[in-house]
């Protein structure tokens, strides 16, 4: 068959079984450079025949609620405090909830950049936020859910304004912090936690030891005294992202064990690759790049296939604050070379 055979019969409708499938890749701009020329073929090829929207608004976490919950606005309603403390096995976990995830701050010039910690473990993540707690009198009680991971139960901050940890990696502190009521508060916490950081055993040993120092919280994700669960989601979520596990949890979805690619695509689905950034983050280049170039082979390439036979309907990626969308017509554009982005909701 011609490829303009193909093409057109691609364009003729969507099976009704087939899925639409969502792809949700951080950190991609810096991971490509990494990478170079050849280290991810595949994706780019997905990439430029896909058709690209900007969608700054919508983040990572923002790109996960459009898989399960169809629309990138429901990260709203599904806050991801409460979504992630869940999936986090937190007892009975209450609403007024926010995330409080450990940072370290680095001076640059004349303004302060939000980086990532790189390794923690459980048994440091404990002593200092029970350190925490004992200076502020447990009053916000903070909890662990996972060494990165922390959480505090802080009220009245259902209209202000947050900046997710990976949409801040790499900014001034300043422009990102929270914004709108009851953000004065909570910067007036971070200074008290700022404090006792600062001295705590566990930062002296991470610089002996030549990692970042903890100095610093990143307040976000906030969730009020309920949060409603999704719309039943038939689909299938793969990746280790605890808000992708979570939301797909409660939206009765499967969580699938490995991240390995499934052997059908039964769908809808949704894969979440976060790994290859957050190796970028920690400063293990090689490893991002190999986590890279393994997702491009084990993945990408099968995507790109299954477009291309119809076994997918649809396939969106989010990645830098754009959402490419392909089709099995779209997938055969052999004469794109890179994708156009047209500014978007």
């Amino acid at each position: 068959m011609s490829l303009q055979a193909r093409v057109n019969t691609s364009a003729r409708g969507r099976e009704p079984n087939h899925p639409a499938w969502t792809v949700v890749l951080p950190g991609l701009t810096p991971l490509r450079k990494l990478a170079g020329g050849d280290g991810c073929r595949w994706l780019d090829r997905l990439l430029a025949r896909a058709d690209a929207t900007a969608v700054p608004a919508a983040g990572v976490h923002g790109a996960i609620a459009a898989a399960i919950a169809a629309d990138e606005l429901a990260v709203r309603r599904h806050a991801p405090a409460v979504v992630c403390a869940r999936e986090d096995g937190i007892d009975g976990v209450p609403g007024d909830l926010l995330r409080l995830d450990p940072v370290t701050l680095s001076p640059a010039g004349d303004h302060l950049l939000l980086g990532a910690v790189g390794p923690l473990d459980r048994d440091a993540a404990d002593r200092l936020v029970a350190a925490i707690g004992t200076a502020l009198g447990n009053d916000p009680l903070p909890l662990v859910g996972a060494p990165t991971r922390w959480y505090a139960r802080l009220a009245g901050l259902q209209d202000a304004t947050w900046t997710a940890p990976e949409t801040a990696f790499g900014r001034d502190v300043y422009e990102a912090l929270p914004s709108g009521p009851g953000s004065g508060a909570v910067r007036r916490l971070l200074n008290e936690i700022q404090m006792v950081l600062h001295e705590h055993p566990v930062n002296s040993a991470r610089r002996g030891a030549g990692l970042p120092e903890i100095n610093s919280v990143w307040p976000w994700g906030w969730a009020g005294a309920e949060c409603d669960p999704p719309s039943p989601w038939a689909g299938r979520c793969f990746g280790d992202h605890p808000y992708a596990r979570g939301l797909a949890g409660l939206a009765g979805g499967e969580v699938a064990p490995s991240s390995a690619p499934p052997g059908d695509w039964t769908g809808p689905g949704l894969t979440v690759c976060d790994a290859p950034w957050q190796a970028l983050l920690a400063g293990d280049e090689a490893a991002a790049r190999d986590q890279l170039a393994a997702f491009d082979a084990e993945w990408c390439e099968p995507l790109l296939r299954a477009l291309q036979r119809r076994r997918i309907a649809d396939l969106r990626i989010y990645a830098d604050e754009t959402r490419y969308t392909l089709g099995p017509a779209s997938a055969w554009r052999l004469w794109r070379r890179r994708p156009t982005v047209e500014a978007g909701a």
